[in-house]
C-alpha cells in the first residue's frame, strides 16, 4: 500500500471518528441542557411552594386567635351541650385543631380536669344552697 493511500485510510478512519465524537457531544450537549432546564423547573416550583407554605404559616399564625380559655369553654360547651365525651372531645379539638390555630390537640385528662374544675366552681358559687335573689336557703 502506498503513502498516499495509508494517509487516505488513516483520515477516512479519523473524519468517521471525529464525525461520530461530534454527534455524541452534540447529543450529551442537547441532554445535558434539558435535564439543566428541567431540574431548574423543578427549582422553581419548589421555591414557589416553600413560599405558599411560609403564606400559610403567617397567615395561620395570624388567624390564630383561639387561645386557652377560648378552647376551654369551647371543651366545656362540648361536653355539656353537646354531651360529648371526654375522648371525643378530644379527638373533634385534633381535627379542628389548625382551624383554631392550636399546636396540638388538648389530650382526654385535660378535659376531664376542666370539667371537674368547673363542677368545683359551680359547686362554690353555689355555696349552701341560697338563693341569690332572696338570700334564703333553697332547701329548709
Amino acid at each position: 500500500m502506498s503513502t498516499y493511500n495509508k494517509m487516505k485510510k488513516r483520515r477516512d478512519h479519523w473524519k468517521k471518528k471525529t464525525v461520530a465524537t461530534g454527534a455524541d457531544l452534540r447529543y450529551h450537549k442537547k441532554e445535558n441542557k434539558r435535564i439543566k432546564k428541567e431540574r431548574d423547573a423543578y427549582r422553581r416550583a419548589w421555591r414557589d411552594t416553600q413560599k405558599e407554605l411560609d403564606e400559610l404559616k403567617q397567615r395561620n399564625t395570624a388567624l390564630a386567635a383561639c387561645d386557652k380559655t377560648t378552647t376551654v369553654f369551647l371543651a366545656l360547651q362540648l361536653f355539656v351541650v353537646a354531651r360529648i365525651g371526654f375522648r371525643a372531645i378530644s379527638r373533634v379539638l385534633g381535627v379542628l385543631a389548625f382551624q383554631l390555630g392550636l399546636a396540638q390537640a388538648p389530650c382526654p385528662q385535660t378535659i376531664i380536669n376542666w370539667v371537674t374544675r368547673l363542677a368545683i366552681a359551680r359547686m362554690k358559687e353555689d355555696r349552701f344552697g341560697v338563693d341569690p335573689d332572696t338570700g334564703m336557703q333553697r332547701f329548709s
